[in-house]
């Protein structure tokens, strides 16, 4: 006989909401935006652009600025003026509080590569 009951760790874990949501204010814009942790599929999105450290940085933003209702602040239609016209410093600063959320940070990605 299994010490575990899988089927009810599966039926928990799927229902669980680990999603957790903050807010930062960026003095640059004057605004507190709400942040979310990324799920699995958004930060694999967000990788995909390592070479391009802007490109992710903004895309952390994009898919990290999220209410709890699932309201988006940014779209993908906002990627090129996030990167043409405002600042690295604001981007930067959310894109990390975005990603050490949701369990990455630069610890984590050197520790990534070292495997």
């Amino acid at each position: 006989m299994s010490k575990f009951d899988v089927k009810s760790l599966r039926e928990k874990v799927m229902q669980s909401d680990d999603i957790q949501y903050d807010e930062i204010y960026v003095k640059e814009w004057d605004v507190t935006l709400p942040v979310k942790t990324l799920s699995a599929n958004e930060l694999k999105q967000v990788l995909k652009q390592k070479k391009d450290q802007l490109r992710l940085l903004s895309l952390a933003v994009i898919h990290g600025c999220k209410t709890e209702e699932g309201e988006a602040v940014f779209t993908s239609t906002d990627l090129a003026t996030l990167e043409d016209r405002k600042s690295f410093g604001a981007i930067q600063r959310i894109a990390g509080k975005v990603l050490e959320m949701s369990g990455f940070d630069e610890g984590a990605e050197q520790e990534a590569k070292n495997d």
